[in-house]
């Protein structure tokens, strides 16, 4: 009976999630109708790629033929893929970090299964997959899981090696704002919840994990830009504990009531854009996902991350000169307009914006580092390939250049 069978490599039963579908999904009860179901087919469609989980793509056959198969997706958590993926040469030294545990998993998977089951329900209009169901990670015991809606026929991501254009980018404001607003509004107490922040030993894997991603970036940046920002980037990286926690804990202007609900990790992978009838990537936003790492935090968190992975600089430029501005009033005109309250000055944002890119700067290096010690580059693709390595390295060199001149007014004291 395929009740008992279970999802991939995990001990979640199928029928648990036949039945969280049968209660919570009116898709599925008429794609079911008065028919049963026949068999089930499961893939991993991160190919292995999950950093701490596996998504599971589960398509559900019926004995009716004439029906068509249902897909869903589950996300479940879990060491073991981020252990296999550090098996690399460059990487192998993290697999064991003390920071990577099945007990600090869990209480990040339950933070995002609460996020999904409740609180992205409340915020008007965003763009997320629906859920029909969770189970806590226990462990030793049992297995966590979050069941979604399977978007892969409606959205997908641009490739990381791909910068977002400025339309893209000014459809992501507008999710971004939706969560602003909510967090300032009538989404205030969901803050108070959104608890789980950086600890020290997580400080401290994150800065290990930049640094190796630092070898990968010397490969592929050419030799004179490299020597340039090494400089920059060995002196900071001596501070990176104080700039990665700065804005989470101590600056004043992100604190408190200026304080917002963050993603935490919005950056290409975690972006879906909606396809065209011929399956092209679209400007439209399909879906905002992975929201395992949210937590309270500097409002202008997320769109430096945003804009210090995922667009050039001639766009992060133009964005940081032209649309933040617009965007810091338009969102003190939504907030006071819906009731809240909203004290902040423009400078306030701004310096929390420019604290917050210091921060993201290193993400540039890791997200590109990472991805590019996990594809496999054909040699018949090497001239390709090399003209994307050309736009990634221009990407980290000018973030980490505009990191250090922020810093030079900021925080001197970070470069030294």
């Amino acid at each position: 009976m395929y009740y008992d069978r279970f999802i991939g490599e995990t001990n979640i039963p199928i029928g648990w999630v036949v039945e969280c579908l049968k209660k919570k999904s009116e898709d599925f009860r008429l794609a079911i109708g008065n028919s049963e179901i026949s068999n089930f087919k499961v893939i991993d469609i991160c190919n292995n790629l999950g950093f701490s989980s596996r998504i599971y793509k589960v398509t559900i056959n019926f004995v009716d033929n004439q029906r068509q198969p249902y897909d869903i997706v589950v996300k479940t958590p879990g060491v073991d893929n981020y252990k296999k993926l550090c098996e690399s040469e460059i990487e192998n030294t993290l697999a064991n970090d003390e920071a990577i545990n099945e007990e600090g998993l869990a209480l990040y998977h339950y933070q995002e299964m609460l996020v999904y089951t409740e609180m992205l329900k409340e915020i008007d209009g965003l763009k997320y997959p629906k859920c029909y169901g969770g189970k806590k990670l226990i462990p030793g015991k049992q297995n966590g899981a979050i069941i979604m809606d399977d978007l892969s026929n409606k959205g997908a991501c641009v490739p990381f090696y791909i910068p977002l254009n400025i339309n893209q980018i000014q459809n992501l404001f507008k999710e971004l704002m939706k969560l602003h607003v909510f967090s300032y509004t009538k989404g205030k107490q969901w803050r108070r919840k959104l608890q789980n922040k950086m600890e020290p030993n997580g400080v401290n894997f994150v800065k290990k994990f930049i640094e190796l991603q630092w070898k990968v970036v010397q490969k592929f940046m050419p030799k004179d830009k490299f020597n340039e920002i090494d400089n920059i980037f060995n002196r900071m990286i001596t501070h990176y504990y104080d700039i990665t926690t700065h804005h989470i804990f101590s600056l004043p202007e992100a604190q408190g009531e200026n304080a917002v609900i963050v993603h935490g990790d919005f950056w290409t992978n975690n972006l879906m854009f909606k396809l065209d009838s011929e399956g092209n990537i679209t400007n439209e936003v399909e879906s905002i996902i992975d929201w395992q790492v949210v937590y309270e935090g500097a409002v202008c968190l997320d769109m430096a991350r945003l804009l210090s992975t995922c667009v050039t600089p001639e766009i992060r430029h133009y964005v940081e000169n032209n649309i933040i501005p617009n965007y810091y009033q338009e969102l003190k005109d939504k907030v006071c307009n819906g009731g809240g309250e909203f004290s902040m000055t423009y400078e306030n944002f701004k310096h929390i914006y420019d604290f917050c890119f210091i921060d993201q700067s290193f993400h540039s290096i890791t997200v590109t580092g990472f991805m590019l010690s996990h594809t496999e580059i054909k040699e018949e693709d090497k001239n390709i390939w090399d003209e994307r390595k050309s736009v990634m390295s221009n990407k980290i060199y000018h973030a980490m250049k505009d990191a250090y001149e922020k810093a030079k007014i900021l925080k001197p004291e970070w470069l030294i």
